[in-house]
């Protein structure tokens, strides 16, 4: 195993694999939700999910990541094959922010990034403000009344206690992420951008979601479901009808 294999679950895209789906997970979340995915996609998608430090396999490690780490792993892990990459929620910023990265290191960019759940990052959102100020109790009800947050794992001392340490890195991390100045990068991703918004999330409704459309100069289309936040480990057809179709031209590295 190399040192970006940690960075996901499973193994490399397999020869007959057409395109490779980079999952990458909510804040809180890990990567093993993404694995039956690909049961429910076309054979020639091949799921990658991306799993983040301090969460499942990687317990044990503290709960902080670099995007342009897991941008150098991403870049290793697709070897030039075709790819898009699909983030909830937080993973969602995460992922468009790996994308800045690969345009930094002059790597090959995903076909398409599709957004679920996820509240633009250059849209202010109340809600992780506030949960960075709220204690531990009150912001696993939260998270639990939204669907995220089995009621086992906050009876689990154990699992209580690394769910709220990686809650509070991830929340973190979301409340002081802020796009790069203009000088330094287009705000606007030469990557057509879909986002898939839940008609009944509170966190990112579709009117919020609807602002990705700002960060690409590639295309974008919205997709509304009738779904509340956590949609995305139930509705992976969703995603499917979203990704790119047919083999890609020959492309070039993206450049600094």
């Amino acid at each position: 195993m190399t040192t970006s294999d940690v960075w996901f679950l499973g193994g490399p895209a397999p020869a007959e694999a057409d395109l490779v789906l980079f999952c990458v997970p909510h804040a809180g979340g890990g990567g093993v939700g993404y694995k039956s995915w690909s049961a429910m996609l076309p054979a020639s998608v091949h799921v990658q999910p991306v799993q983040l430090p301090g969460r499942e396999t990687r317990a044990a490690e503290t709960p902080d990541f670099d995007p342009a780490d897991l941008a150098r792993a991403l870049a290793a892990r697709a070897g030039g094959l075709r790819y898009a990459i699909y983030g909830h929620s937080m993973g969602g910023v995460l992922a468009q922010e790996v994308v800045r990265e690969l345009i930094r290191l002059g790597e090959l960019l995903p076909e398409r990034l599709v957004v679920g759940a996820s509240h633009p990052p250059h849209i202010e959102s109340a809600w992780v403000g506030r949960w960075r100020g709220l204690r531990d109790e009150e912001l696993l009800e939260e998270i639990t009344a939204l669907g995220g947050t089995p009621e086992v794992v906050r009876r689990h001392p154990r699992l209580r206690d690394r769910l709220v340490r990686v809650l509070r890195a991830d929340v973190g991390w979301l409340s002081e992420y802020r796009l790069p100045p203009a000088e330094e990068m287009p705000r606007e991703l030469p990557v057509p951008i879909a986002a898939i918004a839940g008609a009944r999330d509170p966190i990112a409704p579709p009117e919020a979601m609807a602002a990705w459309r700002e960060l690409t100069s590639g295309g974008f289309a919205l997709t509304v479901i009738d779904a509340g936040h956590f949609f995305h480990l139930d509705a992976p057809a969703e995603i499917a009808g979203l990704l790119p179709a047919g083999p890609a031209a020959a492309r070039t590295p993206a450049g600094p």
